[in-house]
């Protein structure tokens, strides 16, 4: 617990809302609370599954819940409560590391299976929310900041600073430091006492294609999928409030 802890406080900042802990032998879980949907008010993380066999720590909003909701024909009455992390982790007992392949959101997922004593870490399709983690001989940590391994400082990796500056798409899973690996975007990773397997779940491949009898019927499409996109991003426990940059891409 010690530990955890400490990995945790370069990022108390994030927590303003609570924070949790929880260990059992050689594995533990720590997170830091912020809310910001409703159904985030009623999160306590990390979380442990009825049946006592999974733990779950999560950074996760879920946009698709009600069609999430009707594949496990969860009552109409618990929906509203249910925070997004619970939702995950029900899908996770349902179709396990395949729920991936279900949720619209953006996530970051950890998840202990205590059964088969195996890690399953989830990054959503864009990697939206970021995941990274380090191997250190017998020991594997994560974390959605790269702070809680930067005291003292480490070693700069000089490779993709040259490629950050060339303007070079970075090789695999390399970060600004040296052994301090990033999970790509759209990837599961399954971690066990004898392996790590990391396997991609989603590629732009992966969009179905569409035909329109007309572009005012693909224009309508596309009106609907932003509406639709923006609604879900929308949904807060508190005002919302639309920051955006200078750049003409994005104004």
């Amino acid at each position: 617990e010690e530990e955890i802890r400490a990995m945790m406080e370069p990022m108390a900042y994030w927590g303003p809302d609570g924070s949790g802990v929880w260990v059992d032998g050689p594995v533990g879980f720590g997170h830091l609370m912020l809310h910001t949907t409703p159904e985030s008010l009623h999160e306590k993380l990390p979380l442990v599954n009825r049946r006592g066999d999974l733990v779950i720590t999560a950074d996760a909003r879920i946009d698709n819940r009600d069609e999430v909701f009707d594949a496990l024909g969860v009552p109409h009455p618990e929906r509203a409560a249910m925070a997004d992390s619970e939702v995950v982790l029900l899908a996770f007992e349902r179709w396990r590391e395949a729920c991936a392949d279900k949720l619209i959101g953006d996530y970051a997922i950890a998840i202990w299976d205590a059964r088969r004593r195996e890690l399953v870490l989830i990054r959503d399709a864009y990697g939206l929310k970021p995941l990274f983690y380090r191997r250190d001989g017998r020991v594997f940590s994560f974390s959605t900041s790269l702070k809680p391994w930067l005291r003292p400082m480490r070693p700069l990796n000089e490779r993709r600073i040259a490629h950050f500056l060339l303007d070079l798409v970075p090789e695999g899973d390399e970060t600004f430091f040296v052994g301090l690996s990033r999970q790509p975007p759209g990837t599961r990773m399954k971690v066990a006492e004898s392996r790590v397997l990391l396997e991609r779940y989603w590629t732009p491949e992966n969009i179905a294609e569409e035909s329109w009898r007309s572009l005012d019927d693909a224009i309508g499409r596309a009106e609907e999928l932003f509406e639709e996109a923006t609604r879900a991003r929308l949904r807060s426990a508190f005002p919302i409030g639309v920051a955006l940059s200078g750049g003409l891409d994005s104004g």
